[in-house]
């Protein structure tokens, strides 16, 4: 797990150590154990290590073999077994870590090791006998992997700040901040910055040294794969499929731990890798919590109760208010982009906490909700494919067990007919943005590619791990590495993402109760109170934070030249929309953004 960096100067100019350190070090916090670099001809690398696996100074990056040189940020979790079949094949190895495996990987199978893979990743090699980066992005996009191509440069890093370096001004892109105003980001290669582009989840790229050319494909999409007939079945495999995950991730030569909200999704992870670390290791797993100081907002009965039962050795952290205020600003400039909400600023708090414990790895339940019906919009989904009077029924007449707080107004939205009633109304509330803001907007992804896949809910919940989930895997990144933390997400091993879609609905949602079949697998492991909480929560800040900052950001929302570009009339009294204005303003004045 680290910090990369690399560029190329298309007019053959040298790239020499006072370009290359500056790119690589704005990203020191990612990997405080070692720094290094490459040089070749017209371009360098550049490295920081987090040191995970194989903490020798032999394993330090850049690493050459074979005629290859790689950057990379990420862990292979399947990499014991990796090794061992090219061990088979009469591979020698020198050193203990899963860097030294992806090359050997990529010199028996060239780009198509990538398919051999369980993990995160965002790495680059340089093959010299093709004279090319080969480049690559995990499935699901957890590492990250920002690029810009222009006439001077090609050049990545694991953070948009970085590349910012590069350029002689940081102008905003006018359509992205159009779409955040909105609520939807992160789908395509675009960023809040114009000249800067991130490598999509799931696909490889290709630089060519001589051409200046790029090429990119997509090599992996989730597929819907044969899964049991009867409920036992699949929740034998399910929870087969979801340890197995967890015992990978648990996998380190450093201090591992778990983040524990309280949820569902958190407090499975944490009980089920407190055992199994137990077994291995006959010590008690660790988890970090945020309690808030409101009552409305607090789970710590519920982490408390989870911590008890499965003999967790839990570090609490309490911010106030006006702890919430001071690392505010600090918060934006880790992110590098404007973020949705303050629940990031908690989830800061987590990691800062896990650091002070000296925990270098981190389990978190990203991906949860995507891979086992957890949001609203999946209910909406779910009364979409049933006949309208059965829908009708399900929603004022609900089970005892209903989990779901759906909005009238919003529980007929995937409905067809609906389609063009939700389109006005979208206009309507986004009136006082510019038309030539809002004309930027792809409202086509955010109506007709739902409306397209809603009848189908292995296509729908695929559409949401292709784009939904983007955003709050970058949240995650940059907190986490902020502080020199690994985080480890099991939901997302991409054999329990392609068994948990191909799942039948009715095996996630039934009696209108989400994750059906995590719930299931959960009794007896998990306090029942936990298991069927019918509030959701997460890591929440307090609301009275909200207020406060949406407050005291009145005078910089009322400067920003941004704001003033984009806004033709009042904006209508809505908390989500002020803390995005507020953010806004607050990202323009800490990088000095130009529109």
């Amino acid at each position: 797990m680290c910090g990369i960096s690399g560029v190329f100067n298309k007019n053959n100019l040298e790239i020499t150590k006072n370009v290359i350190s500056k790119v690589n070090n704005v990203a020191k916090h990612r990997g405080p154990d070692a720094e290094n670099y490459f040089y070749k001809n017209n371009f360098a690398f550049g490295h920081r290590r987090l040191s995970i696996i194989d903490l020798s100074s032999v394993s330090d990056q850049p690493f050459s073999m074979f005629g290859f040189t790689i950057v990379y940020n990420g862990e292979i979790f399947n990499y014991i077994e990796i090794r061992q079949e090219l061990l088979e094949k009469g591979y020698q190895f020198e050193t203990e870590s899963d860097t030294e495996v992806v090359l050997a990987s990529y010199k028996e199978w060239g780009v198509e090791c990538v398919d051999k893979f369980n993990g995160m990743w965002a790495f680059c090699i340089y093959d010299e006998n093709q004279g090319k980066f080969f480049c690559s992005r995990d499935r699901f996009g957890i590492k990250p992997f920002y690029f810009i191509d222009n006439p001077q440069y090609f050049a990545f890093g694991s953070e948009v700040k970085q590349l910012l370096i590069l350029l002689p001004e940081q102008k905003a892109n006018k359509k992205v901040l159009a779409e955040f105003i909105v609520g939807n980001e992160d789908y395509h290669e675009e960023t809040f910055f114009e000249e800067v582009s991130k490598l999509l989840p799931g696909y490889n790229l290709e630089f060519s040294l001589a051409e200046r050319t790029i090429k990119k494909w997509k090599y992996y999409e989730v597929k819907q794969i044969d899964v049991p007939k009867d409920f036992d079945g699949c929740l034998k495999k399910y929870r087969s499929l979801f340890e197995s995950s967890i015992e990978l991730r648990l996998r380190s030569d450093v201090k591992v731990g778990t983040c524990l909200s309280g949820g569902l999704d958190s407090s499975a992870i944490a009980s089920l890798a407190s055992a199994q670390y137990f077994k291995q290791t006959n010590k008690n797993f660790l988890s970090i919590h945020a309690k808030s100081f409101e009552i409305e907002t607090d789970e710590s009965y519920y982490a408390n109760l989870v911590a008890e039962n499965a003999r967790l050795d839990m570090f609490t952290v309490e911010p106030d208010k006006s702890s919430f205020s001071d690392v505010l600003e600090k918060v934006i400039q880790i992110q590098g982009e404007p973020f949705g909400g303050p629940s990031i600023v908690m989830q800061y708090f987590v990691f800062e906490k896990a650091a002070k414990q000296k925990i270098t790895v981190m389990l978190d339940g990203q991906g949860g909700d995507e891979t086992l019906i957890g949001y609203d919009s999946y209910f909406n989904m779910y009364l979409s494919t049933i006949p309208i009077v059965r829908s009708i029924l399900k929603y004022i007449k609900p089970t005892r067990k209903n989990l779901f707080k759906v909005n009238l107004k919003f529980a007929f939205f995937f409905r067809k007919f609906n389609g063009i009633i939700k389109r006005k109304l979208h206009k309507k509330r986004f009136s006082f943005l510019k038309e030539s803001y809002f004309n930027r907007i792809d409202h086509s992804y955010i109506f007709d590619e739902a409306l397209k896949h809603c009848k189908n809910d292995f296509l729908f919940q695929k559409f949401e791990m292709e784009h939904g989930i983007q955003k709050l895997l970058r949240y995650e990144d940059r907190n986490s590495m902020y502080h020199g933390i690994e985080s480890r997400l099991p939901f997302l091993d991409h054999r329990l993402v392609e068994y948990s879609l191909s799942l039948p609905l009715a095996f996630k949602l039934k009696d209108n109760e989400t994750k059906h079949i995590l719930r299931e697998m959960m009794v007896g492991n998990v306090p029942n109170e936990v298991i069927y909480r019918k509030d959701k929560k997460g890591f929440e800040a307090p609301s009275s934070f909200w207020t406060q900052y949406i407050t005291e950001s009145a005078k910089n929302i009322q400067e920003s030249k941004i704001i003033k570009d984009m806004i033709v009339s009042d904006v209508p009294k809505d908390r989500s929309l002020e803390w995005r204005l507020a953010n806004i303003a607050a990202w323009e004045k800490a990088f000095n953004v130009t529109i």
